[in-house]
């Protein structure tokens, strides 16, 4: 039984010999109240019944101004936490991304057939973009092509030092060139990171590439 149906019983209660015509109440689908029949009693026990009525519809009509303004602040979060576009490469997003747009936001990526949650991040040098981790692999032992494990992408910028560079003698070292310099600055690089033997490694990638779109969705906590 809800609040307005409580009142109702109520006010019933209070009149316990009163005869009440068919259609003396009427109850719209919006709880509108109205009496246009005629309301008899003997032995009337409330006081005042023109009050109560009155009190009872006040009720009621607050009631729908508090569900009106529940639905509006509903639809309003609803739309808020909608994912949007918010930028269509990973190098297009590094460029535009500030230190108040990542408490603003939360940000994800399609790859390797799922939506990923991603996050930048900065060290000393470039900027990364990083998905929580997903099952990567394709073999349980990993003898011929690569083992399962969790991982997921990582694409940098800037001065990051990437897996790619020269070779500088016959010892293959290699002078490991940034992103910046391999990819120019149309593209970014992308490698992996695996969990492996108890540690987090990074791996080789795609190399220079414009992966996007970038989504955004605004944050629960502002």
């Amino acid at each position: 039984m809800n609040y307005f149906q409580t009142l109702i019983a109520a006010l019933l209660l209070a009149v316990p010999t009163a005869t009440l015509a068919q259609n003396a109440i009427n109850i719209d689908e919006n709880g509108d109240v109205t009496i246009p029949g005629k309301l008899s009693a003997g032995a009337v026990q409330a006081v005042n019944l023109d009050q109560t009525l009155a009190d009872l519809k006040s009720q009621v009509e607050g009631l729908k101004s508090d569900i009106a303004t529940l639905t509006q602040t509903l639809t309003q979060r609803a739309e808020a936490e909608k994912w949007f576009v918010y930028a269509p490469t990973v190098g297009a997003a590094m460029d535009k991304v500030t230190d108040t747009e990542v408490l603003k936001y939360e940000f994800g990526v399609v790859r390797n057939k799922g939506f990923r949650i991603a996050h930048f991040s900065d060290w000393n040098r470039g900027l990364r973009l990083t998905t929580e981790p997903y099952m990567t692999g394709d073999s349980p032992d990993g003898t011929s092509i690569t083992a399962y494990r969790l991982g997921g992408s990582v694409w940098i910028n800037g001065d990051a030092w990437t897996y790619d560079g020269m070779t500088i003698s016959s010892n293959v070292i290699i002078n490991y060139q940034s992103a910046k310099q391999f990819c120019g600055t149309s593209k970014v690089y992308h490698m992996y990171y695996k969990y492996t033997g108890g540690n987090v490694v990074p791996q080789a990638g795609n190399g220079c590439r414009d992966d996007g779109p970038v989504y955004a969705r605004a944050r629960a906590f502002k």
